[in-house]
């Protein structure tokens, strides 16, 4: 899938410039983040998940 960012120039610059000092491309740094950031939710979800059966006297 792609995705279309609107960002500041100055920022582009800068995060391509960390992401090469990383051994990254822009694109590769911003897909890992996106990776990550989806699986924090995941885990959230499945958190969220766990709770619920422990306060509906389900087992762990």
């Amino acid at each position: 899938m792609n995705i279309t960012l609107s960002i500041d120039k100055r920022i582009a610059e800068s995060a391509r410039e960390t992401a090469r000092k990383m051994g990254k491309s822009l694109n590769q740094a911003v897909r890992d983040y996106l990776e990550q950031l989806a699986g924090q939710e995941r885990q959230a979800l499945e958190w969220h998940a766990w709770q619920q059966r422990r306060l509906n006297g389900g087992v762990a």
